[in-house]
Order: structure tokens, then C-alpha cells, then sequence
């Protein structure tokens, strides 16, 4: 699957991160930004909720996407991962895809703005997801513009700062409240807001991930993760590989695939939440685990010749594999294609 690059997103959604500070925006100092900006928790807010549910995503950005890229790989998924800004041709490029049997799946304000960024009477892909919204009636509490409002807390993503008010799905924030469904789209309603829009093979979800940063792992979390892994499924992504460890589905763990020539390589790793820093290596927000413990594989497909390239041990053929894993290190295994 794909995610969508827009770095004239990016620009606008500092713009409306900043309005939160009203005249004093100019004093907006970039570690803000590398704190709490919501472009950036957005993306790392998907890119955890996919390797936790064990799909590994590639980056796209515009020249990509307007040079076929999407039919020519075979992807079977496009995430919009906050789009504010779609050209007229990036909106065309996108339903091209959809024609051709790909899902496209929008978490909300997508194509708002044109790629200048001038706000658009109606969002470029909004006939395309079967959505009208009504921005008189404002996003998340009614009157911010900013998930994450740094008046709050500039240090970090928190409670305190979060979405604060907003109405929740699946215990994320549900952003745009004028949202609703039109023509054949059916959604789910999250107070007066459409939810979940489905049009087709085109899904609006008007919800963002952000929210999930501050749940993963935790019990509330797992409603969001049932929902975008149920969207994974329909769309035909397949999870290569389910891992396990001592018996319980592993957290906080990422299988990492590369292919070389006639081998692919598979890295187990552990995947933790990190704050990282301009000029020191940043906290961890999780423990690694102290002792060694036993990783189960087991995958969608059988594999020829597994073997751990670490420990030099053969380990066979077929779907299902145990072996010993230190949480501080990673397991790098090879098999035949």
C-alpha cells in the first residue's frame, strides 16, 4: 500500500497550527513544531497503526502519482494521510487509480485547498468519496483549527492538549462536524457527522490517527485497529507475516521486508514510541524487556529455506517457525522467493 506525500499540505497545516497562537505566531519556534506539529503526529500516527496491525507502507508523493506509479507497482491501497492540498491533476491521477481496482481511503480536510493552497468552494475528491461538508459548523470542538493546540502544551503530545472537546470514534477524533453523505455513499454517524463514508472502492473517514499515539497499546486502542485492518482486508492487503511472543501477539514489534534478487530478507525488530531530538537521541516511551524471549512467525504464505542470518541457524520450510529473540536486538532472516 501507499501514502501519500503533500509537502504543500504540510505548509498550509502549519498555518493552521499557528493560528492558534494568534498575533504572536511569528514567535511559533521550530521545536514546536518538531514537538507537537499535526501533520507530522498524523503521519507518524498511521505509519504505527499499520506496522502494529504488520503492513508495511511505501511513500508516494506528486510526481509519482501523476507518472502512473500507483498501476505500474500493483498497489492495492492509497492513503490520503492529511491531503489538504490536491491539484486538479493529482485529483484525476487519484480516480484513475480507483478505476483501475485500487481503494483510495482519505482521513479527512482532503483536497480543501488546490495546491497554492487557496481554499476550494468543495474538496476536489468530494464527488469521488460522496461527501458534502458544511464548514460553517467548524472541525473537532466547533472552533479550532488545530488538533493539537500548543496554547496547551508545546512540549509534547498530551491529554491536555489533545483534541480537546472533540467528538471521539472509535476513540478518535472524529474532525470535520459539517460532514455528511450524498448519493449512493452510506456512512456511520458520529453525532451529527458522518463517519466511515464509503463510496465504491473510495472511503472517507473524516477521523484522525493522532489520537491513536496516545492509546496504542492500551485496551482503547483496539477498536481503532479491528477498523483499519477490517479496511486493509477488503481492499486485498494481505499480512505477511503474524509474529507472536511467548504465546501472545507480539507488541510493539515490526517485521521490516526487503527483496533481493532471489532472497527476501525479513527484520523483526521492536517498534517503540520515541521522541526524537534535534540534538540528542531523543526518549523512549516504552521498555525493550530485559530477558530473552520466544518469537513466533507465522506466515500468510509458505517460505522456502528460512534461515537466521544473525545466528547462522537453517530453520526449513513452510508457514510456522519459533525461535529465541533479545527485545534490544533485531532478527534478520533471509528466505527464498
Amino acid at each position: 500500500m501507499a501514502i501519500y506525500y503533500s509537502h504543500p499540505s504540510i505548509q498550509v497545516n502549519w498555518a493552521l497550527d499557528a493560528a492558534v497562537h494568534n498575533a504572536e505566531w511569528p514567535n511559533r519556534k521550530s521545536s514546536i513544531d518538531n514537538n507537537i506539529s499535526t501533520s507530522y503526529l498524523a503521519r507518524i500516527g498511521w505509519l504505527k497503526t499499520l506496522e502494529d496491525l504488520g503492513i508495511q507502507a511505501k511513500f508516494i508523493h506528486q510526481d509519482h502519482l501523476l507518472e502512473g506509479m500507483l498501476q505500474k507497482g500493483n498497489f492495492k491501497v492509497l492513503l490520503l494521510n492529511r491531503a489538504l492540498c490536491l491539484s486538479d491533476a493529482e485529483a484525476a491521477a487519484i480516480k484513475a487509480f480507483s478505476e483501475n481496482g485500487g481503494t483510495v481511503i482519505a482521513d479527512h480536510l482532503c483536497g480543501v485547498f488546490d495546491e497554492h493552497g487557496k481554499a476550494r468552494a468543495a474538496g476536489a475528491l468530494d464527488d469521488f468519496f460522496g461527501v458534502k461538508r458544511d464548514l460553517e459548523q467548524g472541525w473537532l470542538d466547533g472552533s479550532a483549527l488545530t488538533e493539537v493546540n500548543g496554547e496547551l502544551d508545546y512540549k509534547s503530545l498530551s491529554p491536555a492538549n489533545w483534541a480537546v472537546k472533540a467528538p471521539l470514534y472509535k476513540e478518535m477524533a472524529v474532525f470535520e462536524r459539517g460532514l455528511a453523505a450524498v448519493k449512493n455513499a452510506k456512512g456511520e454517524q458520529a453525532g451529527k457527522a458522518s463517519v466511515m463514508v464509503r463510496n465504491g472502492k473510495a472511503v472517507y473517514m473524516n477521523l484522525s490517527p493522532i489520537g491513536y499515539l496516545l492509546k496504542r497499546g492500551a485496551e482503547s486502542s483496539k477498536d481503532w485497529l479491528a477498523l483499519v485492518s477490517g479496511l486493509m482486508k477488503d481492499a486485498g492487503v494481505e499480512v505477511r507475516v503474524k509474529l507472536a511472543i511467548d504465546g501472545q501477539p507480539a507488541q510493539f514489534t515490526e517485521p521490516i521486508f526487503w527483496r533481493n534478487g532471489d532472497r527476501t530478507t525479513l527484520c523483526v525488530v521492536k517498534n517503540l514510541d520515541r521522541r526524537a531530538s534535534i540534538d540528542a537521541f531523543g526518549s523512549i516511551e516504552s521498555k525493550l524487556g530485559d530477558t530473552k524471549v520466544k518469537l513466533k512467525l507465522q506466515f500468510a504464505k509458505p517460505v522456502k529455506d528460512l534461515k537466521n542470518e544473525r545466528t547462522g541457524k537453517d530453520m526449513g520450510s513452510g508457514t510456522d517457525f519459533e525461535d529465541d529473540f533479545n527485545p534490544w536486538e533485531a532478527n534478520v532472516y533471509t528466505y527464498g522467493n
